[in-house]
């Protein structure tokens, strides 16, 4: 569910809060430094269905002291098309959290063939041991083993 901006309290003394944005919706789909690839793939949906930043579909991005950073889209009420597009994508991602799956399972291809490259030579063979394969296979590329169960722990390592 969107949020009215203007519900978010002015504190006088808090400091520049910028121009005022009394009839923009604050979208429950953001990112931050920390986001998985679930997050970055929904909001690199969100924001390529609402046609990019614009006049009426800006990015804040805020400092935190948890996360680094956090990353809001904030969408002008009165662009009627553009604000009913962020209502229906976040009536579906509360019905089921994948905004564009064929995204999401590229992101996390790209994920793991990279993270394969990057694990030395000595992680793959344990990797290999684990899985009961032959240790040569380490040299190929994740793609070149046949191994569901080994594809299955590369997955769950790179959406930890």
């Amino acid at each position: 569910m969107a949020y009215p901006f203007s519900e978010y309290r002015k504190q006088a003394d808090f400091g520049y809060w910028g121009p005022e944005r009394d009839t923009w919706d604050v979208s429950e789909i953001n990112h931050t430094r920390d986001s998985d690839i679930l997050s970055e793939s929904n909001w690199i949906a969100l924001l390529e269905l609402l046609g990019g930043e614009k006049d009426t579909v800006e990015i804040h991005r805020f400092n935190h002291w948890a996360v680094g950073w956090i990353e809001i889209i904030i969408v002008d009420t009165e662009d009627i098309d553009t604000h009913l597009k962020l209502l229906k994508a976040e009536k579906d991602y509360d019905g089921y959290p994948c905004l564009d799956e064929e995204l999401y399972s590229n992101m996390e291809t790209e994920a793991m063939e990279k993270y394969w490259d990057e694990i030395s030579l000595s992680e793959k063979i344990e990797y290999m041991q684990d899985h009961e394969i032959s240790i040569f296979s380490a040299r190929k590329d994740i793609y070149e083993i046949d191994c569901d169960y080994l594809y299955e722990t590369i997955r769950e390592a790179v959406n930890s």
